[in-house]
C-alpha cells in the first residue's frame, strides 16, 4: 500500500503541502544562480502549464520559451514557498479540477526534471538529484493552513543563525508576505493574508510568524520531513 505522502488525488478548493530534498540530504542549491533558476522554471510552468519544456542551454538567455498553442491555464495557485539549500517547501492550493497537463502532478514532474537537467550540465553530475518523488499531505484546515505557512517562512531561521533577519532571506515567499518586494502574478497570498489585520496584513502577518512561538502540535500532522 502506497505511503500517504505519494497519494496524488489533489481534490478542488483544498490546499497541500509539498515537500522533496535532495538524494542523501545533498544540497540541491549551490549557489544564487540555481535558487533564481529554480524560481524561474517554477514561475514559467506556473505561467504556462503545457508551455514548451525549457532547454537546459537557453534556460538563462530566452525567458520566455512559449509554445505558439499553449492555451492551458493552471488549475493550481502556489500559496506559499521556501527554498533551502537541499530541500523546499510549497503549499499550493487546487483550485479547479486537474486535467493531466494543468495540476500540481505536471507543474512537479516538469519543474523537477527540467532542474534536474540544468544542475547535470552545469555541474557535470550523474545520478539522482532529488531523494524520491516529492511528497503531499493535504491541509485540512485553514487553522492547520496559516501555521504551515508561518513553518515554511521560518525555515531560514536555522541557516540565518541571527546573523540577518529572517525577511532578508530572497528564496521564499516571505519578503513578498510582508511587503518588501512586490507579488509575483504567480504567488497567490491573499487567501493566508486575509487572515490578518485588513489594514496592514503584512505587518500582523509578519508579528505572527516572528514574534508568536510556533504551535508545532497543530502542524504535526501536515509537515513531512
Amino acid at each position: 500500500m502506497p505511503s500517504r505522502y505519494y497519494r496524488r488525488v489533489f481534490i478542488p478548493g483544498y490546499y497541500y503541502h509539498i515537500y522533496n530534498r535532495g538524494a542523501n540530504k545533498k544540497r540541491i542549491f549551490k549557489d544564487a544562480q540555481d535558487y533564481e533558476t529554480f524560481i524561474e522554471i517554477l514561475s514559467y510552468y506556473l505561467n504556462y502549464p503545457n508551455g514548451k519544456p525549457r532547454s537546459v542551454l537557453q534556460l538563462l538567455k530566452v525567458p520566455n520559451l512559449i509554445n505558439a498553442n499553449n492555451t492551458v491555464k493552471t488549475s493550481i495557485n502556489l500559496t506559499a514557498y521556501c527554498l533551502m539549500p537541499n530541500h523546499f517547501h510549497f503549499i499550493i492550493k487546487q483550485v479547479d479540477s486537474p486535467a493531466a497537463e494543468n495540476g500540481i502532478t505536471n507543474l512537479m514532474r516538469r519543474l523537477t526534471i527540467t532542474y534536474a537537467l540544468y544542475a547535470k550540465s552545469k555541474y557535470s553530475r550523474s545520478g539522482t538529484l532529488f531523494e524520491s518523488k516529492y511528497k503531499n499531505i493535504l491541509v485540512r484546515s485553514e487553522q492547520q493552513l496559516v501555521h504551515l505557512s508561518k513553518y515554511i517562512h521560518r525555515n531560514p531561521i536555522e541557516i540565518l543563525k541571527g546573523s540577518e533577519p529572517l525577511e532578508s532571506y530572497k528564496y521564499s515567499s516571505y519578503p513578498a508576505y510582508i511587503g518588501l518586494i512586490s507579488h509575483p502574478s504567480w504567488l497567490i497570498s491573499k487567501n493566508i493574508l486575509a487572515y490578518f489585520a485588513k489594514t496592514e496584513p503584512g505587518k500582523s502577518y509578519k508579528n505572527f510568524v516572528e514574534e508568536i512561538p510556533l504551535n508545532e502540535g497543530l502542524i504535526e500532522k501536515v509537515t513531512l520531513e
